[in-house]
């Protein structure tokens, strides 16, 4: 693992990802308890480079902050350095069957990412992965993580996978219990995964894809909605060549 992983040519799908501009309001109706008219998720730019940055960071310092990772490494952290690596990557659009996604809050600033495609960047992978889910602390218990993951799910069904994971540290939880809210659940598996230089414990979760959850039916803990720096990995930002 490390900043992402290395693909070759840039492999077939069966579907495209949805073009950079486009943007889908989510209804207040899919989140009956956030105080808010939509959340609008969107596929990311160039130019959100710095804002999913300080996102990026700010979401480690204060999710893994207390054990599940060394307090000197997460204060070595700078948005400015995860900013770079962002607009490397979204200078080109993704690689078919890979996707990523922001939020906005109100004012327009992003809040939160997601990024998703082939388990382990694998392009003949039968199975989608869910990389990375992070979402600003300011932000969190609005709704966010929710928006965020069914765009995630969503784009994982249109690409065509039929099944998903995602890996998340074991202490994490509340992020443990939020995916669980939404089918998600832990197979059993494990690894220790280095992350830029910091051996870190993960278990793998799963969720079957193609099937329609009822987001408004499911009660979530305000509090467990902002705390998704899940699966220690950074995000893969595979682009097309």
């Amino acid at each position: 693992m490390g900043l992402g992983h290395e693909i070759g040519s840039a492999g077939a799908g069966p579907s495209q990802p949805r073009p950079a501009s486009s943007a889908e309001a989510i209804p207040s109706s899919a989140f009956p308890d956030q105080e808010h008219p939509a959340l609008i998720v969107r596929e990311p730019v160039e130019t959100d480079a710095p804002s999913i940055g300080t996102v990026h960071v700010r979401a480690w310092q204060k999710a893994y902050r207390g054990g599940l990772m060394p307090d000197e490494y997460l204060d070595g952290l700078f948005g400015d350095d995860r900013a770079q690596m962002w607009a490397e990557g979204l200078r080109r659009p993704p690689r078919a069957t890979f996707a990523r996604f922001v939020a906005e809050d109100d004012g327009g600033s992003v809040v939160g990412f997601v990024t998703v495609g082939p388990a382990d960047g694998e392009l003949n992978s039968s199975e989608g992965e869910l990389y990375a889910l992070n979402v600003d602390p300011d932000a969190w218990g609005r709704g966010f993580g929710q928006a965020l993951l069914l765009a995630a799910t969503d784009a994982l069904s249109e690409a065509g996978f039929r099944e998903a994971l995602l890996w998340v540290h074991p202490g994490n939880e509340r992020a443990r219990a939020f995916y669980e809210r939404f089918g998600w659940g832990s197979d059993g598996g494990q690894r220790q995964e280095e992350v830029l230089g910091v051996l870190v414990p993960e278990v793998r979760y799963r969720r079957p894809l193609g099937i329609d959850h009822d987001f408004a039916s499911t009660a979530v803990d305000s509090d467990a909605v902002g705390v998704l720096s899940i699966g220690l990995r950074l995000p893969v930002l595979e682009t097309a060549t």
